[in-house]
């Protein structure tokens, strides 16, 4: 996939509400310091499975997956 595409499904994403895929998309682009960012902000309203491993695998921390799990 190219960047532009990765780029407007994480806007038609966050348009739905769907902010995990959003922090996804964002990570394949490689706008690793928004991904995170976002991903700390989902984290403050719950640690769902899904967005602690997303963390977890942009952080390269292991602890995360373990707190998912």
């Amino acid at each position: 996939m190219k960047t532009g595409s990765v780029m407007s499904a994480c806007q038609i994403f966050e348009n739905l509400s769907m902010k995990e895929e959003c922090v996804e998309c964002l990570a394949y682009a490689g706008i690793l310091s928004k991904a995170m960012e976002m991903a700390e902000q989902l984290m403050k309203i719950e640690e769902t499975p899904k967005v602690l491993c997303i963390y977890g695998e942009l952080k390269k921390d292991i602890s995360f997956f373990k707190k998912a799990w």
